[in-house]
């Protein structure tokens, strides 16, 4: 029985039908290339769709065992003179146009093409390209009838898109709400900052969304994501690397279609699925700061719309990070002395406490020295308490200098500076105590006491402070060590004359 002959009428109507009921854009395209393989009967139909700076191209094929593949639209082909004329174009001899892409005719033994556009609000979205195996020249009818089964899908997909549109104004209104809202829900930045990466997200309908703090060389580090890997956070986005590395490198939005072809790839396995990418800036006081960046798996266009929400959602991340710095500016300041910049009284007995708990859990040593200026009310009397404060200054830099990265230094009040050394027992803690006496701009007696089971914050301190004693009463500029033999010399320096450690500055 010979095959029916194509019918125009009937696969416009079979369209018409199945674009009633497609729910979504790729079934329109589904039913559009049905359509002209009924109604045309070429050998293969290729649905292209044209990438939003119209460089790319990504295809559907029916009728071939390659069913996708992505194209640069930069070179002479098809696609471009169907976009270029923005009407259909008929190619008869195939292998012998030079403005076909030669590697696409053999690739799909092309003999005859035509082109239509797909196209709404004055854009070529899609181009429909039929491809005939054999020497073909398409009558004016049979483009007539290609362009009417185009214009039709046309109507069917600028009808979603508009509703599309609809959806993502009132998603990206609530988004914007609600990342407002967690501006005051919580001090914590990153916790702040992964709210604003999932609105992200969900306002532009991304695969995935990440926030990027600048780290001073050009680059960032992922801060915040939604729908991102375990390992993400950390992750070092290098000058010009990735979305996040153009808009830093830039300090503009950028977007692209064609992230695995026009963007240097990070190295992460995630990244590789993304086709469509947008990222803005986020800046303040003058400098930039940050990138937030949001992926897509599907060819994507970026509207005006979705970019001024992203700007809008990375405006509030600069609130936050502005909200952070200040509260983290506040929370220094509570614990931290004026004069020397290290940490005060009470924040000393803080992180005394947080040593002694990780001694405990770890079973580590902990030593802890006290410090006194001697004679240091003299230089007040004598100098002035400007000359008295620059000495206070300064001896808070020989201390910094003498210690560890980690090691915890504080003025304790007055004339007095407190160091914890974590890790470090006695003999070891005398040997940093030597060596801080040694380097003091100003004469200096120090008391080490080590944290021994079952010794709270105070009690350490206070050990240290009969140390101290001690090292006054037996001439200053010197360091002693709590212990049983201290505790025995204290008493009988107390009982042959009793003083107090103020008298004895």
């Amino acid at each position: 029985m010979l095959p029916l002959e194509p019918s125009p009428l009937s696969a416009a109507h079979r369209l018409s039908e199945a674009l009633l009921a497609a729910p979504s854009p790729a079934a329109v395209g589904e039913a559009l290339m049905v359509a002209l393989q009924d109604g045309l009967a070429p050998g293969q139909v290729h649905l292209t769709e044209v990438s939003q700076d119209g460089d790319m191209g990504e295809a559907k094929v029916t009728g071939a065992a390659e069913q996708h593949y992505r194209q640069s639209l930069g070179d002479p082909s098809i696609i471009t003179r169907v976009v270029h004329a923005a009407g259909p174009v008929a190619v008869t001899d195939a292998p012998g146009d030079p403005t076909i892409r030669q590697d696409l005719v053999e690739r799909f033994a092309a003999a005859s093409l035509l082109g239509v556009p797909v196209r709404w609000d004055g854009e070529v979205r899609f181009v429909a390209v039929l491809v005939s195996h054999e020497r073909r020249e398409f009558d004016p009818e049979e483009i007539r009838l290609a362009a009417t089964l185009a214009n039709q899908a046309a109507i069917a997909l600028a009808l979603l898109d508009a509703e599309r549109i609809r959806a993502a104004r009132a998603e990206q209104d609530a988004a914007l709400t609600r990342a407002a809202t967690s501006l005051n829900a919580s001090l914590e930045l990153e916790e702040v900052l992964e709210t604003l990466s999932r609105e992200a997200d969900l306002a532009v309908g991304g695969s995935l969304a990440g926030v990027y703090l600048a780290d001073g060389s050009g680059g960032g580090v992922a801060t915040a994501g939604h729908n991102t890997p375990e390992d993400w956070i950390g992750l070092v986005m290098a000058r010009g690397e990735g979305i996040a590395g153009r808009v830093l490198e830039t300090g503009q939005a950028f977007v692209t279609n064609a992230y695995q072809e026009e963007v240097e790839l990070p190295p992460h396995p995630a990244l590789r699925r993304l086709r469509t990418a947008v990222g803005v800036p986020m800046a303040w006081n003058g400098e930039l700061k940050g990138a937030l960046s949001v992926g897509f798996a599907e060819m994507r266009r970026v509207t005006d719309e979705d970019l001024r929400t992203l700007e809008a959602i990375a405006a509030l991340a600069v609130a936050a990070c502005r909200n952070a710095e200040a509260y983290e500016q506040a929370s220094r300041a509570a614990i931290t002395d004026a004069l020397t910049g290290l940490l005060n009284h009470g924040a000393v007995h803080l992180r005394a406490r947080e040593e002694i708990s990780r001694a405990r859990r770890t079973s580590a040593p902990l030593a802890c020295l006290l410090l006194d200026l001697d004679d240091f009310k003299a230089i007040n009397d004598e100098l002035g308490h400007q000359a008295g404060d620059e000495v206070l200054r300064s001896v808070a830099v020989s201390l910094r200098a003498q210690v560890r990265d980690h090691d915890v230094v504080a003025r304790y009040g007055g004339d007095e500076f407190v160091v914890l050394l974590p890790g470090t027992d006695a003999r070891a803690g005398r040997i940093v105590a030597d060596r801080i006496a040694a380097a003091s701009p100003v004469a200096c007696s120090i008391g080490l006491a080590q944290w021994r089971a079952r010794l709270e914050a105070d009690e350490l301190l206070g050990f240290a402070d009969r140390a101290l004693l001690l090292a006054k009463r037996k001439g200053k500029r010197r360091v002693e060590v709590a212990g049983a033999r201290l505790e025995r010399a204290l008493e009988l320096l107390e009982a042959s004359a009793p003083t107090s450690a103020a008298s004895a500055s």
